[in-house]
């Protein structure tokens, strides 16, 4: 590794601005970045349906990165912070992999600098609070089976999805936690445009109701300075270098199937600043992240998309075909219907590796020349930039060029369920929605008028989240909460957790 002080440079970063964390991980600390450069050039990396290991997408944002500086252009990556609970789980860290990667991993993976820590810390603080004035008298009448906020922690743990809190041998209430990159709180941290943003955006959260169900926020506790105290750090985005020596900023860290996906604006803000091409990734496949990324940060923040990169294995779609590549391809071009609806130019990277069948190659290869799709294949893994040149040159051209204004899925002024069935049929390719009646009855004109994003949940393996009587896929839609601070409309689908659990062999077990 080499300082980052030094790696900083190379972007004529100015010193002042950099507070250090040892030799290789700097915070950026500036004051009021501005707002997206409109000149630079954004490019968004997303995914076909992954395998329960992920296909790459940070690996190929990373190697993209290195490439287009090799080929003398000067590109950082905007990734998100990995939660420790997936490292410890299923995924493992999430820094990339092979020779695509950055550093120091180990840290990245782990605390870092404590971004996420403190995000806990302030969120688990409101808790504390309400229940205290509820102990201390109730001046508010919050009525405890209607506290909104749920305390969180940055672990995988089935064991708190249901949960006692006792605030006197009188009044207690039954909650959960939620991992702490699917609460409200991370959402507003990455969507807020500044701290001015931010300050308003957790004043307006809406933390429980009162006996008459009357809306109660962060506000009325004047709590918020302490919050943003708390978190004054996160707001300086962490700067890191990747395997080859290229600027990396680590910002926010959401989940992409429970909550936004998708690293903070702090942080693409001052990538712009320091760099031409800015690299960033949007969690799990297109249907979730990317959807979520559009549809939500750009109508929010007007970004300069340029193009986007859908990045998919031999081994996905084999995996989405039970076994059967013929099959698995359906997954390919569904995510490939759902690019074409932004009107945004894209490129297929295939992900290739060295255990992949020659046969399922050439058959991919063969369907995407067929049907005249721009794709190329990315080795990245094992070779580095030099395996991502071919993608690198693809996105150059494509970023040269003018583009329209992307077309959103839907309008925020739209009606809930409207909003909510574009997503399913457009980005889903499905027409069948299976509403609850807990579900249904949240469908009000008083939703409808807060003009708020749609954030579904849902099943990040496969697009679908059910099989109707018939057999045919459809999405079953459980649950329905607003988070006001966010601006978000939280839909969840069938068997969604706000908290994972660990699978039958964690990888904390075998750690090495």
């Amino acid at each position: 590794m080499k300082k980052i002080i030094d790696i900083l440079a190379k972007y004529d970063v100015n010193k002042n601005v950099c507070q250090l964390y040892g030799d290789y991980i700097a915070k950026l600390n500036v004051k009021k970045p501005s707002f997206f450069d409109k000149n630079k050039k954004l490019v968004l990396v997303t995914a076909t349906s992954p395998t329960p290991q992920g296909e790459g997408k940070t690996t190929v944002a990373i190697n993209l990165t290195d490439a287009l500086n090799k080929l003398g252009k000067k590109a950082c990556t905007v990734l998100r912070e990995p939660s420790i609970g997936p490292c410890f789980g299923t995924k493992g860290g999430a820094a990339g992999a092979g020779k695509a990667k950055v550093l120091p991993e180990e840290a990245i993976n782990m605390h870092f600098t404590g971004d996420i820590h403190a995000l806990t810390t302030a969120n688990n603080l409101i808790c504390a609070v309400i229940d205290n004035h509820i102990f201390q008298g109730n001046y508010f009448k919050i009525n405890p089976n209607k506290i909104k906020i749920k305390r969180v922690i940055d672990m995988n743990d089935r064991s708190l999805r249901d949960i006692t809190i006792r605030i006197n041998e009188n009044i207690s209430y039954q909650t959960s936690f939620d991992i702490t990159a699917a609460c409200e709180l991370m959402s507003i941290f990455c969507l807020s445009k500044s701290k001015d943003d931010f300050i308003n955006r957790v004043n307006s959260m809406v933390v429980a109701f009162d006996k008459k169900d009357k809306p109660i926020t962060v506000k009325q506790f004047n709590i918020t300075n302490a919050i943003v105290d708390i978190m004054k750090d996160c707001f300086m985005p962490n700067a890191v270098q990747t395997l080859e020596g290229n600027l990396a900023i680590v910002s926010g860290g959401p989940f992409a199937n429970i909550s936004i996906g998708v690293s903070s604006v702090f942080g693409l803000n001052v990538a712009s600043q320091v760099a031409d091409y800015i690299i960033t990734e949007a969690g799990f496949g297109s249907e979730l992240g990317l959807e979520k990324f559009i549809d939500i940060v750009m109508q929010e923040n007007d970004l300069p998309l340029k193009c986007i990169v859908l990045v998919s294995t031999i081994k996905s779609l084999v995996f989405q075909g039970n076994g059967d590549i013929t099959k698995g391809i359906v997954n390919l071009q569904q995510h490939i219907d759902n690019l074409k609806n932004y009107k945004i130019p894209f490129v297929v990277a295939i992900n290739k590796f060295d255990d992949d069948k020659k046969q399922d190659l050439q058959f991919v290869q063969d369907y995407l020349k067929k049907n005249n799709i721009i794709y190329c294949l990315n080795t990245g893994y094992a070779d580095g930039a030099k395996g991502g040149i071919d993608l690198a040159k693809i996105v150059v051209r494509f970023a040269n060029k003018s583009i329209a204004k992307p077309q959103f899925i839907y309008q925020t002024k739209e009606s809930v369920k409207t909003k909510v069935t574009k997503i399913v049929n457009k980005v889903y390719g499905m027409d069948q929605i299976i509403w609850s009646n807990e579900a249904q009855s949240a469908l009000t004109e008083q939703l409808d008028n807060l003009n708020f994003y749609i954030c579904l949940s849902k099943d990040p393996k496969k697009i679908y989240t059910d099989l109707n009587q018939d057999g045919k896929p459809c999405v079953k839609i459980q649950k329905i909460q607003v988070d006001y601070g966010a601006k978000l409309i939280v839909v969840l689908c069938n068997k969604v957790f706000r908290m994972p659990g660990l699978g039958t062999n964690p990888r904390a077990q075998n750690w090495k």
